[in-house]
């Protein structure tokens, strides 16, 4: 095979690459770190620097995905456990989501749902907006928290336990509709982690304020299981949906609103 053969035989596997492998698998430039989310991190966990980036970058050993295979839940118990007390997901880090801040007014009564680290919680009240936090991770909500006292910044952080017919139970939804009148609620990567997720999009629909909205950001698909031909677990990081999301947000009386993901009442 000439040269020239060669060379366009690899520009063309290189293209087909591009559509095969999903975006988010192909090689990323590291990213950069700002210094302030390097000194919150330290400060709150007590590690130096060095110990904090290896959680950051996923280094082997410091991954979600090693946690999570290290615990290996077998039920939706054993499947919240992991939430609740995972360390690996304080470092799941990364900057707000533009698109829930530039719907976050001044004044709004604003909902963080499934919210980590608290980015866009930070973020929207960093706008003026009355902002409330819950997650059913231990740790994030204390650092959310922390985040939130050592920037000044008004947020209220929603106790995930709730009583239920004289039972306390972890119900992140149920603390949600407990608090109901939201503006604007966001599900910012989260609502695929969620077991029976059409059911939890029920009681968000009713907390929201009449002309309330949902914000949903949510990869269903396991990118891995699905290039690799890996056998799928019942229970992994992603949870296939048992509804699909329009046919969920209609059973909830919502409808879609303008831009991708963004849900408002149908009446």
């Amino acid at each position: 095979m000439s040269r020239q053969a060669k060379r366009t035989l690899l520009q063309r596997l290189r293209k087909n690459l591009k559509h095969v492998i999903p975006p988010m698998l192909r090689t990323k430039k590291a990213r950069e770190f700002a210094p302030e989310e390097l000194q919150e991190l330290c400060e709150f966990t007590g590690l130096e620097p060095e110990a904090v980036k290896e959680y950051l970058s996923r280094k082997k050993g410091r991954r979600i995905s090693n946690e999570f295979d290290w615990l290996n839940p077998k039920n939706a118990p054993e499947y919240l456990w992991f939430y609740r007390g995972s360390r690996t997901y304080l470092f799941a880090a990364d900057e707000a989501w533009d698109r829930a801040v530039e719907l976050t007014e001044p004044g709004m009564k604003c909902l963080d749902f499934g919210g980590g680290g608290g980015r866009n919680a930070l973020a929207m009240a960093a706008k003026g907006a009355k902002v409330y936090y819950v997650d059913i991770g231990l740790i994030n909500s204390a650092f959310t928290k922390f985040r939130a006292r050592r920037q000044n910044l008004e947020l209220q952080v929603l106790d995930p336990l709730v009583q239920i017919d004289g039972r306390w139970v972890l119900d992140t939804a149920e603390a949600a509709k407990l608090e109901g009148g939201f503006d604007l609620i966001v599900c910012d990567n989260v609502l695929e982690h969620v077991h029976d997720y059409h059911l939890v999009l029920a009681k968000l629909a009713a907390a929201l304020a009449p002309q309330g909205r949902i914000l949903e950001c949510t990869p269903f698909k396991r990118e891995k299981a699905y290039l690799f031909k890996k056998k799928e677990q019942a229970w992994d990081i992603h949870l296939p949906p048992k509804v699909p999301m329009l046919e969920a947000m209609q059973a909830c009386g919502m409808r879609r609103g303008e831009g991708e993901g963004l849900w408002e009442r149908s009446a």
